[in-house]
């Protein structure tokens, strides 16, 4: 089976867009990228046409969100900016030139379709801001979509929930589940080898780490820490300040892979300096990457949970600690005077995101997927313990 991938070679503060390529490569199939930073700008200039008739014919193509056709990504970008340059230079690392990119933006064959089959991967799409002709894009020209799943997904009223004013939110996922469920497969976020850290707790420094965005959860949970004296870590460092400082002064400090690099690993270094890790979903209980990247990092993962949480295998004082945030402190209180605890189920926390939710794993599970696309018989899916079945 001869494969396109048609991508952009980004990095972006999220791992998540860094591992994609090695994620989407890992396969005994023949994978061709197309796209900036995948191939010479000459071929970009020549466009994706020109490089079918060269490198193909292809059995499956594969699109991501970074190649999507203009009408719809520029419905995208003009949420948070007015130039689509400006924002990915804002949000993207990036080491070929711009103007691949919008050479890239400006071919016709983005449009087109390039193999009898195809599969659209929506990992890192913010599903809540959907617009209606991207709904029907995703809906009319793909044999199977790729994002969350209805585990993983739940109907919301926006106007109720405490999210970002800076784009629309619709129900047009929702929509899309509804309608298409036997083409939709849901692949949550995953974790790479380097993310596994395997430190006893007693090696730990800090008892605590609640970090990422301040969603309502995390504010509690880091109000009533502070309010205990009870240490914690929000991974804040000078070095973290600093970027931030730089990106309110509008000096694209994430358009350095450097820094983003810097970014991870003082992300990594408050994880596996940490005994226990609190985290939640957003309002929208989304499988966000921390529920991984917490046990994997050798942390207990005490949770608000997410939506499909049993379904993606975690258990309740098995391998996770199931903790609203009004409760944190007497949960606290028990993992100190039973530390024993606290390391058994992070040991068998870690044990289930290396078993079923690494980068491999989650590969493997893409291409059974796309090998029944292939042959006609992809019916849909549903998550139970930590596994994917398949519909007969």
């Amino acid at each position: 089976m001869r494969v396109l991938v048609v991508d952009c070679n980004l990095r972006y503060m999220n791992p998540m867009r860094a591992l994609l390529p090695f994620y989407i490569s890992s396969s005994s199939e023949e994978v061709t990228f197309f796209g900036p930073g995948y191939c010479s700008s000459q071929d970009i200039d020549r466009g994706l046409v020109n490089f079918v008739e060269r490198e193909g014919p292809f059995d499956i193509e594969v699109r991501t969100v970074q190649s999507l056709p203009s009408s719809i990504i520029d419905s995208i970008s003009s949420n948070f900016v007015d130039s689509k340059l400006s924002f990915y230079k804002r949000s993207f690392a990036y080491t070929f030139k711009s103007h691949d990119l919008e050479t890239f933006w400006r071919d016709k064959g983005l449009d087109r379709s390039f193999a009898s089959k195809r599969v659209v991967l929506l990992h890192q799409y913010d599903f809540q801001a959907m617009t209606e002709n991207f709904r029907d894009y995703v809906l009319t020209g793909f044999d199977l979509i790729v994002g969350l799943s209805r585990e993983f997904w739940e109907s919301h009223d926006y106007k109720a929930l405490n999210l970002s004013n800076e784009y629309k939110h619709t129900n047009c996922w929702s929509e899309v589940l509804e309608s298409s469920d036997e083409k939709t497969l849901g692949l949550p976020n995953f974790v790479a080898p380097h993310e596994f850290d395997f430190n006893h707790h007693s090696n730990r420094r800090y008892e605590w780490s609640v970090v990422g965005t301040t969603y309502k959860n995390r504010g509690l949970v880091k109000e009533l820490f502070s309010e205990n004296s009870i240490s914690y870590t929000a991974g804040r460092s000078w070095r973290y300040m600093s970027l931030q400082l730089k990106e309110r002064f509008k000096l694209n400090p994430f358009n350095s892979r450097r820094n983003l690099d810097v970014l991870n690993q003082e992300f990594q270094y408050s994880l596996v300096n940490s005994k226990y890790g609190y985290t939640c979903g957003s309002d929208l209980k989304m499988p966000i990457r921390k529920f991984f990247e917490i046990p994997a990092a050798g942390c207990t993962l005490v949770a608000s949970p997410c939506s499909g949480f049993q379904n993606l295998g975690f258990i309740d004082s098995v391998n996770s600690i199931v903790c609203e945030p009004q409760d944190i402190l007497d949960v606290a209180k028990e993992l100190k005077h039973n530390p024993a605890k606290g390391q058994a189920i992070a040991k068998a926390g870690q044990r289930l995101v290396l078993e079923k939710h690494s980068v491999l794993k989650r590969s493997e599970q893409l291409w059974a997927a796309i090998r029944l696309v292939h042959r006609g018989k992809y019916k849909g899916a549903v998550w139970s313990n930590g596994d994917i079945l398949f519909h007969d």
